[in-house]
């Protein structure tokens, strides 16, 4: 947990100074990863970032190894599957989580992301619309999540990220 709130609150540093200090605490826990891999990312720390996300993948297909309908470490092994390049292994992870969870919000935006780095937009924006429809709402987030870059100049994307609920009179 200190490690996301360091991520989030920008202090990137702190977060992989944790990560070095805690990684055989931390090792096995597919959660605690993520925030120090994308602090490693924002520092420009690459090797290390890589390092961790192999570790990520390890942890994540252990988990489901055990735990087969943990939804959220199967949706995050196909983002990481993206990154190692298994396309078909990704979208197998995807279709999945997606079955298993088909009105779960985030899991249908997991979804979307993973489609936006894969290049496939129709499907990304396709989960996309179906993660909105599902109750989806931080729209201002997707507009700058680079997963999405994809759909970012879409029509039909903008008009989902700008709609404005009605206030209530």
């Amino acid at each position: 947990m200190l490690g996301r709130a360091y991520f989030a609150s920008g202090r990137y540093e702190e977060a992989a100074r944790l990560a070095e200090s805690s990684m055989e605490i931390l090792s096995n826990d597919y959660n605690a990863l993520i925030p120090l891999i994308n602090s490693f990312e924002r520092l420009g720390r690459k090797t290390d970032a890589e390092r961790l996300r192999r570790r990520e993948v390890q942890v994540l297909q252990d988990q489901l190894q055990h735990f087969p309908d943990d939804v959220r470490a199967r949706v995050l092994l196909a983002a990481y599957l993206v990154a190692a390049g298994d396309k078909d292994g990704s979208v197998m992870q995807v279709k999945i989580a997606v079955a298993m969870r088909p009105t779960d919000a985030n899991i249908l935006y997991n979804a979307a992301c993973t489609y936006g780095l894969l290049g496939m937009k129709s499907e990304a924006l396709g989960s996309f619309r179906s993660a909105v429809a599902a109750g989806y709402s931080n729209t201002d987030w997707s507009t700058h999540d680079p997963d999405l870059k994809i759909l970012h100049d879409d029509p039909e994307f903008r008009a989902m990220t700008t709609a404005k609920t009605p206030k209530a009179t």
